[in-house]
């Protein structure tokens, strides 16, 4: 690390406020004019680029919407045949176009049962000591529980509980 004296950190301060300084005069002449960015294509020196609006492409036949795209304010395109495009910053991939407004699907009710309930909750609780543990190791686990209870409780031999447990 290089030792800097007092005055030298004076001049220090001072070029780096500067340099700071003339970023922001930077920045806010680009916001007052408009964004910059260079030309990918060519990778000329900035250009200035006009307001950018996002479009939603539209099926016409499905008044789906099946792409979002975005123009500038002077760009000449046009839609594919049988769709049309419609300014909005609301509308998503999916949604469905009535002539006023966009309508997002309603997702589909998804229905647990109870025992998937129990099943998923052991499953993320065994995969706290087991991040690879499975299905299969949740069941495995019930039964090697059920045969130990089932022992304590019964004069049932290994082959019976087998036999009972289906295995």
């Amino acid at each position: 690390m290089k030792y800097v004296s007092g005055a030298g950190k004076k001049n220090l301060r001072s070029k780096n406020m500067t340099r700071s300084l003339l970023g922001i005069l930077v920045l806010l002449s680009a916001l007052l004019v408009g964004y910059i960015a260079i030309d990918q294509s060519t990778k000329a020196s900035p250009i200035l680029q006009e307001e950018v609006v996002q479009y939603a492409v539209i099926d016409q036949s499905t008044s789906l919407v099946v792409n979002l795209i975005l123009l500038t304010s002077k760009a000449v395109w046009s839609p594919p045949t049988g769709h049309i495009i419609i300014a909005s910053t609301k509308a998503k991939i999916g949604d469905t176009w009535n002539g006023i407004i966009f309508i997002s699907p309603i997702p589909e009710e998804v229905v647990i049962t109870p025992e998937e309930l129990r099943l998923k909750t052991e499953l993320t609780i065994l995969r706290i000591t087991n991040p690879n543990a499975t299905e299969d190791d949740v069941h495995l686990g019930r039964r090697n529980s059920l045969r130990t209870k089932l022992k304590i409780v019964t004069t049932l031999t290994d082959g019976e509980i087998d036999e009972l447990l289906g295995l």
